[in-house]
């Protein structure tokens, strides 16, 4: 039977294909005794709706359970938020790190459905990118990007954000930006975070064009990020961003007004 399988919005055969590759299996391995390798493979790219037997099967040898995948679970996903805010906020490098059981957090996000799931991978990218462990956060997100959806919904938003930050993090300048640009290109992702998020998407390409010495794209950008962190009272970023803005117009030879910009 043809059609598209969804829990909680989101393609279940997305978090199939995600935890396969996340635990090294071939779809032959995970398939064996279940069904054909081609009928997974339609399975994972939500091309087919098979029997829910199947779908008990296929996720308990992932190591997962399809009747609480497919109810509700707690609030695990504001806990996922609130790790994300604290992992954003300058507050964070300064004082005491909440402790979190990660991987207990894991597998609650996983049975809260697909976009949690993949919201709890993206968030984990940016704890690791946080932590140094840039080899391990690039290798997390590159496997998000094979099922991730790329549609106007927080968990993009938040992937994308984390993905251009670690493009940024490995000094490759022209992805970051490309990154950005494919996001800003999502209908209605101005939508998708708070203005203080929207603010450091905005500076974070700023900050890349100017590393690539392209001085008047970098102004624009900081200008716009600069609006936002007005708007919200965040100084420290505020400040940031009116350093940007200074070498941009430095670099513009509008000096008088770099100087105001310093000032």
């Amino acid at each position: 039977m043809s059609g598209r399988v969804t829990i909680m919005s989101v393609p279940i055969g997305s978090l199939i294909k995600l935890k396969r590759i996340e635990l090294g299996m071939s779809q032959e391995d995970l398939a064996s005794g279940i069904c054909a390798s081609s009928y997974l493979s339609r399975i994972e790219n939500n091309k087919l709706i098979p029997d829910e037997e199947i779908y008990h099967l296929l996720l308990e040898r992932l190591g997962l359970d399809y009747d609480e995948i497919a109810s509700d679970v707690d609030t695990v996903d504001e806990e996922i938020e609130e790790w994300y805010q604290e992992l954003l906020s300058f507050r964070s490098c300064r004082e005491k790190k909440k402790e979190r059981d990660i991987e207990e957090l894991h597998k609650r996000a996983d049975v809260a459905g697909p976009e949690t799931g993949f919201k709890f991978r993206a968030v984990y990218a940016r704890y690791l990118l946080k932590e140094g462990r840039i080899e391990e956060a690039v290798r997390c997100l590159e496997q998000l990007k094979q099922v991730i959806p790329q549609k106007a919904n927080r968990a993009f938003f938040i992937y994308t954000n984390v993905m251009l930050f670690s493009f940024i993090l490995r000094r490759d300048y022209k992805s970051a930006i490309e990154c950005g640009l494919e996001l800003s290109s999502v209908k209605g992702f101005n939508e998708l975070g708070s203005q203080e998020e929207i603010g450091i998407f905005l500076y974070n390409i700023a900050l890349s064009y100017l590393y690539l010495n392209r001085y008047k794209k970098a102004e624009d950008y900081a200008k716009k990020a600069l609006n936002l962190f007005n708007n919200g009272y965040h100084l420290e970023r505020s400040y940031n961003t009116l350093i940007i803005l200074g070498a941009c117009k430095t670099n513009l030879n509008q000096f008088t007004s770099a100087l105001e910009t310093y000032d």
